[in-house]
């Protein structure tokens, strides 16, 4: 391992951007210069990235997806998304969420009777109107089979046998 002091260490720094460069020119690894520098005290580039990382949040923010922060600041969209969640950074959808009341849910259940009908009507999947049902504390319809609830209260059954017995 090539032995050189703090002053040495501190001109290569100024020269050479990264510690595998610096580790180039005096023959050992960038590992090795890091850990060089930690002996010796010095900073390794932490307010580069700490700058960085303020550049990425404040585009991020600005609805700029990570692919193309990571092309702006030549770095690859997983650190983008590292950065990102490292900071705790949550920025707002551009989508705003139509709430539907109870009693509106309940109308259009009577009319349609199914999720999947429902979730056609809007353009948003079956298992989006289901949540959004099990959320307002609403029963499904039917439910597969099973002894459920109709829209009236009575009970009833899909079992041809059990519906001819009385």
């Amino acid at each position: 391992m090539a032995r050189i002091s703090l002053a040495e260490l501190k001109q290569l720094q100024k020269i050479y951007k990264t510690d595998k460069a610096i580790g180039k020119k005096i023959g050992m690894t960038g590992q090795g210069v890091h850990k060089m520098r930690q002996r010796y005290g010095l900073d390794f580039y932490r307010s580069k990235f700490e700058a960085r990382s303020r550049r990425v949040i404040k585009q991020y923010l600005a609805g700029l997806n990570a692919f193309d922060i990571a092309k702006k600041n030549n770095i690859s969209a997983t650190t983008v998304y590292y950065t990102v969640y490292a900071k705790g950074v949550v920025r707002e959808h551009n989508r705003k969420r139509n709430r539907m009341s109870k009693e509106e849910f309940l109308s259009l259940q009577k009319k349609l009777r199914t999720d999947r009908a429902i979730g056609e009507k809007f353009g948003v999947s079956r298992q989006a109107i289901q949540a959004l049902r099990q959320q307002l504390g609403i029963e499904p319809v039917y439910n597969r089979g099973r002894r459920t609830k109709t829209l009236s209260g009575k009970k009833f059954s899909f079992n041809p046998i059990e519906s001819t017995k009385k």
